[in-house]
């Protein structure tokens, strides 16, 4: 469910992707990982505007974590898993246009 910072995340991007749940497992010794996004929109102009389809995310786990600009306070609830969602930037993306 997305609101409250996430809501001003999304009104205030310009581009971008949201991404409702990515699982990364990145290589234990070097940190890189490529992961597909099943659940991912494209953001244009503060609105989600279509689901994205073949699209993957790949780099460096570590990079990530340097890239990580704000967490919410909301999130999505797993079983034993609460999960807040990431506000990242310039993260590398592949996929079909």
């Amino acid at each position: 469910m997305r609101k409250g910072k996430v809501e001003r995340w999304i009104k205030n991007m310009e581009k971008g992707i949201f991404v409702e749940f990515v699982g990364i497992s990145p290589h234990p010794i070097t940190g890189d990982f490529s992961q597909p996004l099943d659940f991912a929109f494209f953001i244009e102009k503060g609105e989600i505007k279509e689901a994205l389809k073949r699209v993957m995310i790949g780099g460096n786990f570590l990079d990530l974590l340097s890239k990580l600009k704000d967490i919410s306070e909301d999130g999505r609830d797993f079983p034993g898993n609460p999960s807040p969602y990431l506000l990242i930037e310039e993260i590398q993306v592949s996929g079909e246009e």
